[in-house]
C-alpha cells in the first residue's frame, strides 16, 4: 500500500483500524486524524513509512522502518514490542509496558547531588 488515511479532522464519527492477524505493508505516509484510531494488535507492520497521528501497538510484530513525525504519537502498550523494526526521528513514544524504560543518553554534565 502507497500510503493509509485514516479518520476525519472532525464529526463526531471515529474510523478504527486493527490490523488483527494479517501483514499490512505500507511504503508511505500514514495519516491518522483526530476522529481515527489505529490499532496494531496482531499481525504485522511492514514497510517504510511516516506516522502522522497516533499508533497504538498492543499486539503482533513490525518490521521496517518507521519515521514518527513531529505531530506523532506512538503508543506501545502491553502485548507491543516485538519485532526487529526501526523507529526513526522519535519524538514521542509512550512506553506504557511494565518491562519497557526510556533508555537516557549519558551526559558529560553529571548531576548535582
Amino acid at each position: 500500500m502507497a500510503g493509509l488515511v485514516l479518520g476525519a479532522s472532525g464529526g463526531g464519527t471515529t474510523q478504527s483500524f486493527f490490523t488483527g492477524g494479517k501483514t499490512l505493508t505500507i511504503n508511505g505516509q500514514i495519516q491518522v486524524n483526530a476522529e481515527g484510531q489505529f490499532n496494531l494488535n496482531g499481525g504485522a507492520l511492514a514497510g517504510t513509512n511516516v506516522l502522522m497521528g497516533a499508533l497504538t501497538w498492543s499486539g503482533g510484530n513490525m518490521t521496517g522502518n518507521m519515521t514518527v513525525a513531529s505531530n506523532g504519537v506512538f503508543n506501545i502498550v502491553a502485548g507491543g514490542g516485538n519485532g526487529g523494526g526501526t523507529l526513526v526521528d522519535v519524538l514521542l513514544a509512550n512506553l506504557l509496558r511494565d518491562n519497557m524504560k526510556p533508555v537516557e543518553k549519558e551526559s558529560a554534565e553529571k548531576p548535582q547531588s
